[in-house]
């Protein structure tokens, strides 16, 4: 009898072990120090222990920030940068397609690069003066960038120069706030009025031919979509809102159609990021975090401590997580 108790104690502890290891992150974030009350609008780690925040500065100068961090969050360093003496510099989206090398977008156009780690920023020219939000690179050299107006413009020589990318229609499409790549083939871009843009074949004056489409009715679409992310080349999910109302929605065949799997709950959401098919975090307006664990089939709220809107979330390994928002809010989701 005693060795059966003992062998059911085991078991019970195995169980209790690995159970818990589909979602390791801890469901307190830990409020860091950022030592600014600027509007972060974005982070990006190249590594566990390196990342940056970009948004506007608090002091009313409509300048843009950079934060950058070398020992996981502890500790933020801002670093300083200036754009052809533009007053308008606010950064709106940041991405690295190496340790060494990152841009970051914002308003009027603004793309600046960096070639060593994010210690020094140069300007680059866009072509453009369109509010940017949302950069993102597919290889060293391939990358594109969207913003206000439905602008879409493409960098194929690692942001030297930047063409406005056709959409092979005369149709006007609204505000684009989120793009992301696939491959080098494949892409989803999202934005204003819930639009969803999407490439498909053939290829159009020498880039993608996007095309609106969603597979959902019109009175399905969120009034807006603000954040587009895919784990694998079938499964992606796109966030957003109306009215105060969070969104999810979710494609399983490579954003050829998408399904509402969170809707009219929470708050508007503005940024989202899975580690793996099944666990993603979405967070937003007035400092929501809500998690999944079951692949966006069921979701529920992480108290943050903040009604701060949150503005972007990003995980530099499966469990460790930040998420940056107005006020210098940076939160740290770690096991």
């Amino acid at each position: 009898m005693r060795n059966r108790l003992i062998l059911l104690t085991t078991f019970l502890l195995f169980i209790s072990f690995f159970g818990c290891k589909k979602d390791e992150v801890s469901t307190t974030p830990l409020l860091l120090n950022s030592e600014t009350t600027s509007f972060l609008e974005s982070v990006y780690f190249t590594d566990i222990n390196t990342g940056y925040a970009v948004g506007s500065n608090s002091k009313g100068t409509m300048k843009g920030i950079i934060l950058k961090t070398i020992n996981a969050g502890k500790t933020w360093t801002e670093i300083p940068f200036t754009v052809n003496n533009q007053f308008i510099t606010i950064l709106t989206s940041i991405y690295f397609t190496s340790s060494d090398i990152g841009y970051a977008v914002g308003w009027t156009g603004t793309i600046i690069k960096t070639v060593d780690a994010g210690n020094t920023w140069s300007p680059l020219s866009s072509g453009t003066m369109n509010d940017l939000h949302s950069i993102y690179f597919t290889s060293a050299d391939i990358g594109y960038a969207v913003g206000n107006g439905g602008s879409m413009i493409k960098t194929a020589d690692a942001g030297k120069t930047w063409t406005t990318v056709s959409y092979g229609t005369s149709h006007s499409y609204p505000n684009l706030t989120s793009i992301y790549l696939l491959n080098s083939n494949s892409g989803i871009a999202v934005g204003g009025s819930g639009v969803m843009l999407k490439t498909i074949d053939p290829v159009y004056s020498g880039g993608f031919t996007w095309v609106e489409y969603s597979g959902l009715n019109s009175n399905e679409l969120p009034g807006h979509l603000s954040s587009v992310q895919f784990v694998d080349a079938n499964t992606g999910f796109a966030v957003g809102g109306s009215d105060n109302a969070g969104t999810v929605l979710k494609t399983i065949d490579g954003g050829k159609s998408w399904s509402i799997v969170l809707n009219k709950e929470y708050n508007m959401l503005f940024s989202v990021y899975f580690t793996s098919p099944d666990n993603g975090y979405a967070v937003g307006q007035a400092g929501i975090i809500i998690k999944t664990v079951d692949g966006g089939n069921s979701w529920e709220k992480i108290p943050s401590g903040t009604d701060s809107n949150l503005n972007s979330v990003f995980f530099a390994g499966a469990n460790s997580g930040y998420i940056v928002g107005g006020n210098g809010i940076i939160l740290k989701l770690q096991n």
